[in-house]
């Protein structure tokens, strides 16, 4: 049996972890269920804490000594979470279907959308343009706006002021009446749908993708209400120009990239391991093929911040010590060995090949 398992603090403040449980059956059906959802109440969630709660449960169920993988995040209290799990099932007794208790080596399964996600966020700061996790960080006070007026931005944070720009539009066309019926009218004249414009969140995967999409689709009507509106003349201050706009289609471009590859990875109804080692491939070829045709300088050192947090995550996955994704590729016929042959390949990739 194979496990989940995620912590999350509730809008109340509380904390909670959940664990699932996935097993293929005799039959070759793929079941999941919820075991739990543990309401963590320590204030410090240590690697212990957190092993005590999740035994407890596979205790209770009677799966302790079928335990096979667990699949957490990249947070460090998780591996030491499972460092002293597999101290606690050390003397469990085994079975003969599984003759070994939980170990580390054998069972540590990173999630790969949350590294995706990292290295989302590993490029959101190299370019000093991570979202904040409080939206009224970006309200806008009637006759008052602006980003930092009258300041010289370097090429460098071009970036960081197109993005800023943008969450302010959209705080403004999301909560003020007049602001958002006058978009619509725009949107409606110039033939366009009107789209749901939301801002991005650290923890919310592909936001900074989904807040641009939409934005763009957007993009005609915000600048026409923009140039010809008399509801707020300080907004001139935060209006967005032809190049930031430029510059935030290749900003989508280049978030585009994670956004298959996260909801592949993901997904619930189907094994999703094999798809890792191809995906880690798949990604880290395209941000290099991007670094070398982007322009700006910034989107540039990104894609490096990028690319590196990938790859270190690639090492782990596919070293020694834990192997279960690049044996679930070789094992999946569309893979085997020849998607290592296609992204690495010889006199080039040789230490990553052999590793």
């Amino acid at each position: 049996m194979s496990l989940t398992t995620d912590a999350w603090t509730a809008i109340n403040g509380t904390n909670h972890a959940a664990i699932t449980v996935h097993w293929i059956s005799q039959d070759w059906v793929q079941h999941s269920r919820l075991l739990d959802v543990i309401n963590l109440l320590e204030p410090i969630h240590s690697g212990e804490y957190l092993a005590q709660q999740l035994l407890s449960v596979t205790d209770d169920f009677k799966i302790t000594n079928g335990v096979f993988t667990i699949t957490r995040d990249n947070a460090s209290n998780n591996t030491s979470m499972l460092n002293q799990y597999e101290i606690q099932v050390a003397d469990k007794p085994t079975t003969t279907n599984q003759p070994w208790s939980f170990n580390v080596k054998g069972g540590d399964v990173r999630c790969m959308a949350h590294i995706i996600n990292l290295a989302v966020q590993a490029a959101l700061t190299t370019m000093k343009a991570v979202p904040l996790e409080e939206l009224e960080s970006y309200r806008v006070q009637e006759g008052l706006a602006h980003t930092r007026i009258n300041d010289i931005y370097s090429e460098k944070e071009e970036v960081v002021k197109a993005l800023t720009k943008l969450r302010k539009h959209i705080y403004v066309f999301r909560n003020r009446r007049g602001w958002k019926d006058s978009l619509r009218s725009h949107a409606m004249a110039t033939g366009i749908k009107p789209t749901t414009l939301t801002i991005d969140m650290p923890v919310r995967w592909n936001s900074t993708y989904y807040m641009l999409q939409n934005a763009l689709l957007m993009e005609s009507p915000i600048t026409a209400l923009c140039a010809s509106q008399t509801l707020d003349m300080s907004k001139g201050h935060i209006q967005i120009s032809p190049k930031e706009w430029e510059l935030l289609h290749v900003l989508a471009e280049f978030f585009e990239i994670f956004k298959r590859a996260s909801e592949k990875v993901q997904a619930d109804g189907y094994p999703t391991l094999n798809y890792c080692v191809p995906y880690y491939l798949r990604l880290m070829d395209k941000i290099k093929k991007m670094k070398k045709t982007v322009k700006h300088t910034s989107i540039s050192e990104a894609c490096t911040a990028a690319f590196n947090k990938l790859d270190d995550y690639f090492s782990l996955a596919t070293s020694q010590r834990s192997s279960h994704s690049t044996v679930a590729t070789i094992c999946d016929p569309r893979f085997n060995f020849s998607i290592f042959d296609f992204y690495l390949p010889e006199g080039v990739h040789n230490a990553s090949k052999e590793r």
